[in-house]
């Protein structure tokens, strides 16, 4: 049922670190549409991990020419010991197994630990932007150089130092801590 599977994601979405950056699924009218017609249409699969009637986590995932590409994932923050999102990742990949018209698990973008802890090959992609040879173009390339140079310099010292995932994680219980 597309209302209660709509309805479900969003009861752990609201909790999650993703939607305090503004991220993650959310209930709109046009996820709910979409959520229909991928339903109908087999080209979107969700999954849902529950205690009792409440649910603590999802994945959300779509299909297309044999590759399940994992889209959105959420977990109540309670159970965070438990790791509930790679427990139902795991039945994710035991699905993705056994249907034989997959044959490829498209992780997304990103190098979260579970993504290399369950793959068995990778591709560095590297995202190009093209601005117009005009001074509007040129302002916005000058504006955005020394914001993304600056992430890019503070991202390899804590790669060096093998602090990223501690800050990673200090960062995201500060966001599932806000109100």
């Amino acid at each position: 049922d597309d209302e209660q599977l709509v309805g479900d994601l969003e009861r752990v979405a609201r909790v999650t670190y993703q939607r305090a950056l503004g991220a993650g699924f959310a209930d709109t009218l046009e996820q709910r549409a979409l959520a229909r017609l991928g339903l109908e249409r087999g080209w979107i699969r969700a999954y849902v991990l529950y205690r009792g009637a409440s649910p603590v986590a999802y994945w959300q995932c779509a299909t297309y020419r044999g590759t399940l590409f994992l889209l959105r994932t959420g977990f109540d923050a309670g159970y965070a010991r438990q790791r509930p999102g790679i427990y139902l990742l795991m039945r994710v990949l035991e699905d993705a197994i056994a249907d034989p018209s997959l044959s490829v698990v498209d992780f997304g973008p990103g190098d979260a630990p579970y993504k290399r802890h369950f793959s068995n090959d990778s591709h560095l992609e590297r995202e190009e932007t093209v601005f117009a040879p005009t001074w509007r173009g040129l302002r916005t390339n000058a504006v955005r150089a020394p914001v993304l140079g600056a992430a890019r310099l503070a991202r390899r010292g804590l790669d060096a130092s093998q602090l990223t995932e501690r800050v990673r994680s200090r960062w995201r219980a500060r966001l599932r801590s806000r109100p």
